[in-house]
């Protein structure tokens, strides 16, 4: 029978590496542009320490515990002792698997509320963020209590525990609907994208957006797959069960790298185009206390409210190299 501790080692260690990469360009972006951190950034690195732990997870549980091997060939733990152990990092692994796997969801969404909150789709925004919350939440609480009392997930010798959830079942179901919501994140902005008119540059961006999104989803489909073939009754649950963890570090890690993908440069400028009431000049007309002002400005979430507009009439030249022209109303003799 194949072992598949090799693979094991190479999507943990060759998809963190990428997902650390790309978490390390954001944050250069960030600090080169002079742009503050948000809360889809925080999200991101949240995500990104989750899915560590997991890799980190799983490369503890290969070489000590013999994930992709036979019991039988695990030095220095008896097959007893061995399978015990790989029961209890899954149990471990799995409340970091849900955490990345969330936090990636609302690091994206996050994102997109920051393109698209003046939009008609700011609703389904929060609808998909509450529930990337809520199946956070059930996923976290069926992972905690397969087993009652708790420890019997892994310490087979406890008597009258009571374990009813199927650990098949149970994959399949929960990444079943996270698929759902993956499909439905990775759909969300595709009529904004349509209606705009965008450069060649641009379009290579929104590709590469979408690329990664389908890459996630396509992994978790193969987790998907493996999940209906696995035994959670086998005598060789850390070889059967290597393949559902292989696709699901692949799964955790590219997420990381799809939401820097929505942090690049490129989408950035696609956001200037996003903006209501924008233009290819990148101005937006707003409703002053003192007459119409046009803002031309590099950073889209900076437009001035009406408060900050009162008092100075005039062309100004801000440090974010925004251009404020300000018509006044006032009447002259």
């Amino acid at each position: 029978m194949a072992q598949f501790d090799p693979n094991v080692l190479a999507s943990a260690s060759v998809t963190l590496g990428v997902a650390a990469l790309a978490l390390v360009c954001r944050l250069v972006a960030r600090r080169m542009t002079k742009m503050s951190l948000w809360f889809d950034d925080y999200l991101a690195i949240f995500a990104f320490l989750f899915a560590a732990s997991w890799s980190a997870m799983m490369i503890t549980w290969t070489i000590h515990a013999g994930l992709g091997r036979r019991l039988e060939d695990v030095e220095g733990l008896t097959p007893k002792q061995a399978l015990q152990l790989s029961h209890l990092l899954l149990w471990n692994a799995e409340l970091f698997y849900a955490s990345s796997l969330a936090f990636s969801k609302l690091s994206i969404l996050g994102f997109y509320w920051r393109l698209f909150s003046r939009s008609n789709i700011r609703v389904p925004i929060q609808i998909l963020a509450v529930l990337s919350l809520i199946w956070l939440i059930i996923r976290t609480f069926l992972a905690i209590f397969h087993c009652v009392p708790v420890q019997a997930f892994w310490d087979k010798s406890i008597k009258d525990a009571v374990c009813t959830i199927d650990d098949s079942k149970f994959f399949f179901g929960t990444v079943l609907v996270h698929l759902l919501l993956d499909i439905s994140i990775l759909a969300l902005p595709v009529l904004q994208v349509m209606n705009l008119h965008l450069k060649a540059g641009q379009k290579i961006a929104v590709i590469a957006l979408f690329m990664f999104g389908i890459l996630v989803c396509v992994a978790s489909i193969v987790v998907l797959a493996e999940s209906l073939k696995f035994d959670p009754s086998s005598d060789e649950m850390p070889l059967d069960i290597a393949p559902i963890m292989i696709w699901a570090t692949v799964e955790a890690n590219l997420a990381i790298v799809s939401e820097e993908v929505d942090e690049s440069s490129s989408i950035h400028q696609l956001a200037d185009s996003m903006q209501p009431g924008s233009h290819e000049s990148d101005g937006e007309l707003i409703n002053g206390r003192h007459g119409l002002q046009t803002v031309i400005s590099s950073n889209p979430y900076d437009l001035p409210s009406s408060a900050d507009s009162e008092g100075d009439k005039g062309i100004h030249v801000r440090k974010e190299t925004s251009v404020r022209i300000e018509l006044s109303t006032r009447k002259h003799p």
